[in-house]
């Protein structure tokens, strides 16, 4: 199994519209996309909660993850989505939250989660905005993810997405230790 839809309906246009208001802060942390190599390389990203540091070693070593300020700004806008999420799969731990965009006519490489953190949390994502052009790829299967719904994939196994519409892709991206959902080794 690669993906399960697990919550359709999720109130995300709040979260969508906190963000539009505050453009500055996909540029504040921009290391996921712009280190040598990454297959995340066109998309910009909004750290929620994530690593105190950004070397490699500490990036996929590390399995902790601090609340960043964007965080408490959109914590109203943030908990309707998440937390029938987390009651959902039955978290145990919260890993890292963030946000991606991915504008239209961008792909992301095929490439697999490794290290301590990607085998410790399960990835969830919640599309915020999307159209019927992106897809996550795994294993060789697109999915399409339509916005308000939550879905678990295994994002250890090899997997891309792209965007072919023309307009953006927003994925808001959980990360949780779950006793439902465990990372599948490729």
């Amino acid at each position: 199994m690669n993906f399960e839809r697990l919550l359709t309906g999720l109130p995300v246009a709040p979260l969508a519209a906190a963000l539009a208001d505050s453009p500055e802060w996909w540029q504040r942390i921009t290391t996921r996309q712009d280190f040598l190599g990454s297959p995340h390389e066109g998309t910009e990203t909004i750290f929620l909660r994530g690593p105190l540091d950004f070397t490699l070693e500490e990036y996929f070593g590390e399995t902790y993850a601090a609340d960043y300020p964007e965080l408490a700004a959109v914590i109203d806008e943030l908990m309707p989505i998440v937390r029938p999420l987390l009651q959902a799969i039955e978290w145990k731990e919260l890993g890292r939250m963030l946000l991606v965009r991915m504008p239209p006519g961008v792909a992301l490489d095929e490439h697999t989660d490794e290290g301590a953190y990607a085998e410790h949390y399960s990835r969830f994502h919640i599309p915020l905005a999307t159209n019927g052009q992106c897809e996550l790829v795994v294993n060789g299967q697109p999915q399409h993810m339509q916005a308000g719904e939550a879905w678990w994939f295994n994002h250890r196994a090899p997997h891309s997405a792209h965007n072919m519409g023309e307009t953006e892709r927003v994925h808001l991206i959980v990360d949780a230790v779950s006793p439902m959902f465990r990372p599948k080794s490729p």
